[in-house]
This record gives C-alpha cells, structure tokens and sequence, in this order.
C-alpha cells in the first residue's frame, strides 16, 4: 500500500515487534556520521518520541578509535533517546575478502571478471566494477545486496516483526500526522511505501531466476489505487525494465520477506 493512501489522522497506537532500521557504510566518515544523526534526530522529533520504537543502525566498517567514529555510538544514542539503539556490523563482522570467499567458485569468477582483477586480494570497498548499468564501488553494490537479500536473516532482525526503514539522508521536515506502523499492522500489509519511482534494467537473467524461484516471472509493476499490480507470463525480451518502490522510506513485514 502507499503511506499517501493510509487512513484519517487517529491517535497514535504503539505495536509490539517493531524496529527502525537505517544504514551506513563507515560510522568513522564525518559527513556519513552527521547525516544519520541529524536524520536520526528530526525521525525522533516527527514521530519516535512518542512510539519509543527500537532502533538498529547497520555499519559496513567497524568504528576506529582515533577516527571520531567512536564518538558516533554516543551521538547516535543521544538522537534517538529515549528508544533503544542497537548498532550492528551488517557483514557479521567478516571482512570483504573473507565475505567473498564465501562465494561459490562460480560467484567468485564473475565478481573478479566484473571488476577487472585477477585476486580477490586485489579488491576492497572503493573498487568498481560493472553490473548491468555503469560501474559501481563494491561498497555501494554491497548496500543494495544487503537491503534486498541479507537483512531479511540477519540475526539482529530475528525477534522482530515488522521494519520501519529510514535512509541515512532521508530528513523528516514536520511531526507526523498519520501513523504508519498502525496503518501497516491494522490492515495486514506486507509492505507500506510512500513513493515509486523510476525503473531498473533488468539483467538478462533475471526472467530466468524469477521463474526458476516463483514459477512465474514479473514483466511489468504498476499501482492501482496504492496497491502494486504485477503482470506476469512475458519472456526477457518483452520487458527490458521494471518499475521500482523508492527504497528511502518503507515499512516491510519481516516474515513474509
């Protein structure tokens, strides 16, 4: 559903099994820091102050003392005080190199082949490779990989239901009205989003994969009256690109993902 569709204004009501996520690549990186506290800050201020909801930020790099990083944790806390802030390695602690060595031979091949080296050794989170589009840092390809596949088993997510998520730079500008949790657990959703824009390339393969996971693949997304309608039944070179759900805010029931 889209949050603009939600119901009238009505009281507040607090839900058991909530959690607000955000994410940042490296906590020791100033302007990285100041962003999420500053969205942090105008989040509490908008709505959290009266929900007290938990919060957990995931970083990519662990905090360096001498950096200023670790003075992130203390700033942080106090920008979403009075909640609960948790701050988790979003690779499980493992590093970059370790993490790709956890790759099948197969994965490990193409990520060398993508980025145009001969070692994994050779690779760290500021270098490029390409994917279907242009070339990315492996750092920024890494946030999508974890926003789309790995937060959904992450171990700090486990004891929770449903995740409010919040872009490190995705500023609140005024208290919220509506409340989009109730909206989202009062009607059974499984995901609350507030914007849909643009489109992604499909790579080639996608069709493949979808098919070979669901039985079916998806060839073109579209909102009907705030709810996504999926076409289905077309092959890869029927639908190049499909419509997408603007990652800065969205609620999501973690059990269904």
């Amino acid at each position: 559903g889209k949050a603009a569709m939600s119901a009238e204004p009505r009281a507040h009501i607090r839900h058991d099994g909530v959690v607000v996520v955000s994410k940042i690549h490296d906590p020791n990186h100033l302007p990285t820091a100041l962003s999420i506290v500053q969205a942090m800050c105008l989040f509490t201020a908008a709505y959290n102050h009266r929900m007290g909801y938990p919060v957990t930020v995931f970083t990519t790099r662990p905090v360096q003392v001498g950096t200023g990083g670790e003075r992130f944790e203390a700033m942080l806390k106090h920008a979403t005080h009075p909640a609960d802030l948790h701050v988790a390695s979003d690779t499980q602690g493992q590093s970059l190199h370790e993490h790709i060595h956890g790759l099948s031979q197969m994965q490990k091949a193409r990520l060398l082949h993508r980025c145009n080296v001969s070692a994994i050794e050779e690779l760290d989170w500021k270098s490029k490779c390409r994917g279907t589009n242009d070339a990315v840092q492996i750092g920024y390809g890494w946030q999508a990989e974890f926003r789309g596949r790995q937060i959904w088993t992450h171990p700090a997510m486990a004891k929770y239901k449903y995740m409010l998520w919040l872009d490190a730079d995705a500023f609140c500008s005024a208290p919220w009205q509506q409340d989009p949790v109730d909206t989202m657990v009062r009607n059974g959703l499984v995901l609350l989003f507030d914007n849909m824009q643009g489109h992604a390339k499909r790579p080639p393969e996608l069709a493949r994969v979808m098919q070979d996971a669901f039985g079916s693949a998806v060839c073109s997304v579209s909102m009907h009256r705030g709810q996504l309608v999926a076409s289905t039944g077309c092959d890869d070179r029927q639908t190049r690109s499909v419509a997408l759900v603007h990652g800065f805010f969205h609620l999501t029931d973690l059990d269904f993902y």
